[in-house]
């Protein structure tokens, strides 16, 4: 069979075009399948917003007494004073608030703290003024609305925005006052709006997120990823004293695959190795093309000795795929592995650079092996 017949009859990239067609979907309504990296850069982003949002809420609380004094009877004055400055009070809380930036769960808590605190106050103005005098009741519709500039997923949008049409069901009941249904299609227009928004700019964040961090072909983490995630961890391991390990991998005689098979058949034998690598860890580890065949996979918490059983278990999974052409030809590969655990106090480079002679070894000794650096 001639490349050109291998090129007709093989679809190009089927997994990565897979993974293009549905990674959005389902991100867009869960963080189940996000990554850690990415819901700590979703978790920082949520963060400085409510931060942003908190302190012009907390001025605008304080300003506004000003108003209040205005317009108001001495008495509805004087008892809107402790309500307006629990609420600054809660919004400078938010604002100072430092934590884990990178944690999601914190992150939601902050956000629901931001809803919730004017939704108390909602609640707590309703009872006491007149609902003619009343320009409060506009206060679930400004909170519904400020949920559109966060990127959220649409449990989270919707889990969100129930205390808002809590606030305004629990206030018509205290108050006696009845809801106006304008008001009420409105909030419900609004919260609309707001989760297409904030799932907008998930879908946005996301593709943004694995052009930059993914590899094309593969769906795997791309190089820069692969180092960043390696820094985050040894930096771990040195803090806690734990142990992290690394496989650099190596697919054996490729070039002879692209000159024989043509570069897609290439190209599905890398798609092929890397399900069957992901398959092989922990969803904790992370797996990445290094470059070419070259791949890279991060152990977390784990010891030279424990690192070897998976990097045989990669070794065994990869020595038993089999990719068939549509002409009925069947391409085996094997793969060589170096493999290194860090030592503190070296540095990426050198980590890596071990790995890398360890795979020389592995290669020099008869490939389809394991060398422990």
């Amino acid at each position: 069979m001639t490349k050109s017949q291998v090129s007709a009859q093989i679809e190009p990239m089927p997994l990565i075009m897979r993974w293009q067609r549905l990674l959005q979907l389902g991100d867009l309504f869960s963080n189940r399948d996000h990554t850690k990296d990415f819901d700590g850069s979703r978790a920082s982003q949520i963060h400085h917003r409510v931060q942003a949002l908190a302190a012009i809420y907390m001025l605008v609380a304080l300003g506004w007494m000003i108003l209040d004094y205005i317009s108001m009877p001495l008495v509805q004055f004087q008892a809107m004073v402790p309500a307006r400055s629990f609420m600054a009070a809660g919004f400078m809380g938010l604002v100072f608030w430092q934590g884990r930036s990178s944690s999601l769960l914190l992150a939601r808590l902050r956000l629901a703290l931001l809803v919730l605190i004017p939704s108390a106050f909602y609640v707590y103005s309703a009872q006491l003024l007149e609902q003619s005098q009343q320009i409060y009741q506009y206060y679930p519709l400004i909170t519904a609305v400020q949920l559109a500039v966060f990127p959220l997923t649409l449990i989270e949008g919707m889990v969100l925005a129930l205390p808002v049409f809590f606030s305004v069901l629990l206030a018509s009941q205290m108050s006696g006052y009845q809801i106006p249904q304008e008001l009420m299609m409105t909030l419900i227009l609004l919260v609309a709006l707001t989760l297409w928004a904030q799932m907008s700019q998930l879908f946005m964040l996301v593709s943004l997120y694995r052009q930059a961090t993914r590899d094309p072909l593969t769906g795997l983490f791309n190089r820069r990823a692969l180092f960043e995630r390696l820094q985050t961890e040894v930096l771990r391991a040195d803090r806690y004293l734990r142990s992290v390990t690394v496989l650099l991998l190596d697919l054996d005689r490729f070039k002879r695959v692209n000159d024989q098979y043509g570069h897609l058949v290439g190209d599905k034998v890398l798609q092929s190795f890397a399900v069957a690598a992901q398959k092989a860890v922990r969803n904790v580890d992370l797996v990445g093309r290094y470059g070419g065949e070259e791949f890279l996979v991060i152990l977390p918490e784990t010891d030279a000795k424990h690192a070897l059983e998976v990097a045989e278990r990669i070794r065994e999974s990869c020595e038993a795929l089999l990719v068939t052409t549509d002409d009925g030809e069947e391409v085996r590969f094997t793969t060589s592995i170096g493999l290194a655990q860090w030592q503190g106090p070296e540095d990426l480079a050198e980590l890596v650079e071990r790995a890398d002679n360890a795979l020389y070894r592995a290669k020099t000794a008869g490939r389809n092996r394991v060398e422990v650096a």
